[in-house]
């Protein structure tokens, strides 16, 4: 009776939770997605407040579906979509739900099979690079639930998401963004305090995205407590304090505690049903409230099974939360009745629950890991052998979907040989299925079994959990990883392995040290040598060619490319060439030089498509975008126009996010921004130089966490919100220096030297310039940025003869420089030199040049910036009508973009400080307007102009005027000037076109 009682739900204290989780369950029947996340330690009464929420949403008529997340499942990929399918294929046996469920089942576990099943390309025994697939299946997956929802309102149930793995995070993150608008509840259970970084990860996003609501639950208090224990024994009177107390005292308000505390009562006969209802025994003689923790109150109830109860226990406990009844049969041996008789005996016990006909699982986690404990290591190591043993029995001919369960059991049995092969073979297994936290597990596992066998020469070993660790995005474990690997490597003696490692090593340390870097390259390439091995030379030579670029030594760079590129034209090794022409073409827009270098970014691309190589491919298709990005190569000459590019940058970000790369995914993020600032499209670009430098912090890269505030910090001075961007880019400064990149100090030096000109800072701007102490004549475009600062400096400075100087030697240096490209900003500077200078007609020819470029290459955010300039010289030179059209153009431009700032307060700072920058200048006279608008001519002369669109001659023109043949023909010959034309038949065809009237004769004639 009162076992029926305690399986019944007792929700104390939870109301709040209950009512908001009702609530979504109304807001899902209308339509509306939601996700909530009950969170809470163990026993807290996650599980029971969802049950009671599942009952109440199907009573709604809501379609529940229900996964759960086991301990032993952290190494299983997709474990509780899993157990889903399970609950799934159940539901559609019925009569009422199977024509409609069985179709999805199909497509689930078609999905699920593909997503756990390595793949091998035909050529290789390497698996085939899982990311792009994987994405397509997880959307496949997702829409399959979509789809069900669709039908029927649905209540998804995850718990434990504690012990989940990363692929059943990704899909779940996937499910989140999708759910909004469908009649979708996912309800998620998890212990926040045991929570893994990808879960805190998981979790912060749903925080940042405010798509989820978290419900934590906490402990009982005191009067909760006691209103459990009235509820459980239907007992209406008050609970006694002499009772309560030492309950409350041991179980700390835990409500599984206090379940268990009860039950043990019960099973000790402490407490027991008498004619008048529930009644105990005095406190005094209550030996189960003297307890010291839970493990002694399993201990208490398992003394009261049989011994063989007991025995059946313990093996369940060693098997896992979740056990298969066909493998306790096989390993204990008995007969199917006698091993069903125990099992009910635990089963009324309340210490196991039956999920399937032939499954069980331990009520609790904690009831399972206290049996677990209860018995001694050298017990639980010789059941974990014996379940090992029996599995590979059981399973034999399928053991590779087990080998999980196999490198657990062969562990913890020190069956060392067997531990390390299937440890081994689950990370390879997992690793080729794109599961790297899995893989790390099951590496780790594998090394320990090595290390005790004494097999100090697997290598292989530790790079394969470094790769694994390497897409998770951590730097120390891989460093160490890696670090040990070589020295195995070098101790077996094995030169190729030690080789291939130096290199790995060289490109980890990329991220934060340039110096260890060079140290690992150089190594490396002196190893190539000496094996005399073509493609590891080529390899070395790009890789380190690849570091002077980024230290802005791009001729040393290109120098060592073309010797690679050479190597793997011989070779005939597609590969290899495609990472030439990649590094190359990188080489060359570090030099400059915008106009080959996209080239060899497009042979680099079609190599890579041809090889189905995603990851390079969105490497390649990122560097190349860089082109349209004003803020990093306005003093180059590009074969851009409109703006073309910024679309390579937004294919590369979505390949960077279908592979799972997330350092590319920051990378690819932050170009982007960076391509479409200049566009005017701030919405996105901030949003995206945000993406680049969170993903960029999560993971710990420190070169692209680099990026991201230079990125930040470039379109902070574009908005003129200057404290923000001196902010993003001092810190972006300082990290370049700690990195040792000088490709990105140099960048930083330039966008803060402008910073500081545009708040009249001008000793800082000139104190940042000279500590970086940078070379004349430039060696890369980056300097050229640079000077180009130093430029605007020497303007800010009244030193226009030296602005002129540096940005006349600059356009003379510029490459692939002609007549009809130039590079906007340099001619912008020479512009606003002449003006200062008092030459103001070249001022006029090189800002309206300036301006011509940036519109051409879609760049508004530095045309309005020229046009409000040239206003300011033609105002000088008293062309009001040209002055006033500069500036509308200007203020349109400004009044535009401001429409794509997302925030209110950065929107009006912007407007308000643009207008500063804008002349005001007064409207020109109605004449002055007519003037401008009909080429500059006369009222005088655009008389002459009707007159001839009339067919007349100079004398007969004369006559009409009163003017002297002489006259008119100087004013035709000022027409043709001045309209730039050639012969009377043009000024005809123009006057016909702009309608302009025959003047009106003189009076009396």
């Amino acid at each position: 009776m009162l076992g029926q009682s305690m399986l019944s739900p007792v929700l104390i204290g939870r109301q709040d939770h209950l009512d908001l989780l009702t609530r979504l369950v109304e807001q899902v029947r209308r339509g509306a997605g939601q996700v909530a996340l009950v969170t809470g330690e163990a026993g807290i009464g996650k599980s029971r407040l969802v049950a009671t929420v599942g009952r109440h949403a199907s009573e709604q008529g809501l379609f529940a579906l229900n996964g759960n997340c086991y301990e032993q499942d952290r190494a299983l990929p997709y474990a509780p979509f899993l157990d889903l399918l399970s609950s799934l294929t159940g539901r559609g046996t019925s009569s009422e739900d199977g024509a409609r469920l069985k179709p999805s089942a199909r497509a689930l576990a078609h999905v699920l099979d593909e997503l756990t099943t390595p793949e091998t390309t035909a050529a290789s025994s390497e698996p085939e690079e899982p990311g792009p697939k994987r994405r397509r299946r997880h959307e496949a997956l997702v829409g399959i639930l979509l789809n069900l929802a669709s039908v029927q309102p649905m209540l998804l149930v995850i718990e434990d998401l504690h012990w989940a793995d990363d692929d059943t995070l990704a899909l779940l993150q996937l499910l989140t963004r999708r759910l909004q608008d469908r009649p979708l509840l996912l309800l998620l259970t998890l212990r926040a305090d045991e929570a893994p970084e990808a879960l805190r990860l998981f979790v912060g996003e749903l925080d940042r995205r405010r798509l989820g609501h978290e419900l934590v639950l906490p402990r009982l208090d005191r009067p909760e407590v006691e209103a459990m224990v009235r509820v459980i024994f239907a007992q209406p009177q008050p609970v006694q304090a002499e009772f309560l107390e030492p309950l409350y005292a041991l179980t700390e308000g835990n409500p599984y505690f206090v379940e268990e505390v009860l039950k043990s009562l019960v099973a000790a006969g402490e407490i027991f049903y008498g004619p008048g209802g529930w009644t105990r025994k005095p406190v005094s003689d209550l030996e189960v409230l003297r307890v010291r923790s839970l493990q002694d109150l399993v201990a208490r109830r398992m003394q009261q099974l049989s011994p063989a109860a007991q025995n059946l226990l313990a093996l369940a406990a060693v098997t896992g939360r979740r056990f298969e009844f066909e493998v306790l049969q096989h390993v204990t041996g008995m007969t199917e009745p006698a091993l069903l008789s125990l099992m009910r005996e635990l089963l009324a016990a309340q210490l196991v629950v039956e999920e399937a006909p032939d499954q069980f699982a331990f009520r609790h986690a904690l009831t399972r890991h206290t049996v677990y404990v209860s018995f001694l290591a050298r017990e639980r190591r010789a059941l974990h052998a014996q379940i090992a043993s029996t599995l590979e029995t059981l399973y034999l001919g399928q053991l590779e979907a087990h080998l999980p369960d196999l490198a657990h059991h062969a562990l913890e049995g020190g069956l060392w040989d067997k531990a390390l092969a299937y440890a081994e073979a689950a990370g390879d297994r997992t690793l080729a299925v794109y599961a790297p936290r899995a893989a790390v597990e099951h590496y780790t596992h594998a090394l320990r079994a090595a290390e005790t066998l004494g097999r100090t020469d697997r290598a292989d070993l530790w790079r394969k959990r470094a790769r694994a660790q390497q897409l998770i995005g951590v730097f120390e474990p891989v460093r160490d990883d890696l670090t040990a690997a070589l020295a195995a490597a070098r101790a077996a003696g094995d030169r190729h392995l030690e080789w291939e490692l130096l290199l790995d090593l060289g490109l980890l340390w990329t991220s934060r040290d340039y110096a260890q870097t060079e140290f690992y390259l150089r190594q490396a390439l002196e190893l190539a040598q000496a094996l005399d091995d073509s493609s590891a030379l080529g390899h070395s030579l790009n890789r380190l060619g690849n570091y002077l670029t980024n230290v802005e030594r791009p001729q040393d760079a290109l120098a060592y490319q073309q010797q690679a590129l050479a190597q793997f034209e011989r070779l005939g090794d597609r590969q290899g060439l495609a990472e030439s022409h990649d590094l190359i073409a990188t080489s060359l827009l570090t030099l400059g030089d915008w106009v080959r270098g996209p080239d060899h970014h497009q042979q680099a691309a079609v190599l890579f498509k041809a090889l189905d190589q995603r990851q390079g491919l969105a490497s390649s298709l990122t560097m190349g975008a860089m082109r349209a990005g004003a803020y990093l190569n306005d003093t180059t000459v590009t074969l851009l126009a409109e703006g073309d590019g910024w679309r390579d940058a937004e294919t590369a970000l979505d390949l960077a996010r279908q592979t799972g790369q997330q350092a590319a995914e920051s990378l690819a993020a932050s170009v982007l921004a960076f391509c479409l600032g200049p566009r005017g499209d701030y919405v996105r670009a901030l949003a995206l130089a945000q993406t680049g430098l969170t993903v960029a912090e999560d993971i710990g890269h420190q070169h692209w966490i680099t990026f991201g505030h230079l990125a930040l910090g470039a379109l902070h001075l574009d908005l003129l919100a200057l404290p923000g961007a001196q902010s993003h880019l001092e810190r972006a400064l300082e990290l370049a220096r700690v990195i040792g990149s000088r490709f990105f100090e140099t960048m930083g030096t330039a966008f803060l030297v402008s910073t500081f000109i545009q708040q009249d800072d001008l000793p800082h701007a000139h104190t940042v310039f000279e500590s970086a102490n940078l070379p004349w004549p430039p060696g890369s475009g980056m300097q050229r940025q640079a000077w180009a600062a130093r430029a605007e400096l020497a303007l800010a400075q009244d030193n226009a003869p030296w602005t002129l100087q540096i940005t006349d030697e600059l356009r003379d240096t510029t490459l692939n420089l002609n007549e009809h490209a130039v590079p906007p900003r340099l001619e912008w500077l020479r512009g606003r030199a002449r003006a200062a200078l008092g030459q103001r007609s070249q001022a006029v020819s090189m800002l309206t040049s300036a301006a011509e470029a940036a519109e051409r290459h879609g760049w508004p955010t530095m045309q309005w910036r020229i046009l409000a300039n040239l206003a300011e010289v033609q105002q000088a030179l008293g062309r009001r009508a040209l002055a006033h059209e500069a500036v509308t153009g200007a203020r349109a431009i400004v009044d535009a973009l401001a429409a794509q700032v997302p925030d209110a307060a950065l929107r009006q700072n912007f407007l308000q400080q643009a207008s500063t920058r804008l002349p005001s200048g007064s409207r020109p006279t109605e004449r002055q307007q007519a003037k401008h608008d009909f080429g500059g001519l006369t009222t005088r002369e655009r008389e002459v102009a009707s007159l001839i669109a009339l067919g007349k001659s100079n004398r007969a023109i004369a006559g009409a005027l009163v003017l002297s043949e002489r006259t008119i023909a100087k004013h035709v010959e000022n027409i043709l000037s001045k309209l730039g034309f050639e012969s009377r038949a043009q000024i005809a065809v123009w006057a016909a076109e702009r309608r302009l009237l025959p003047p009106t004769p003189p009076a009396g004639r």
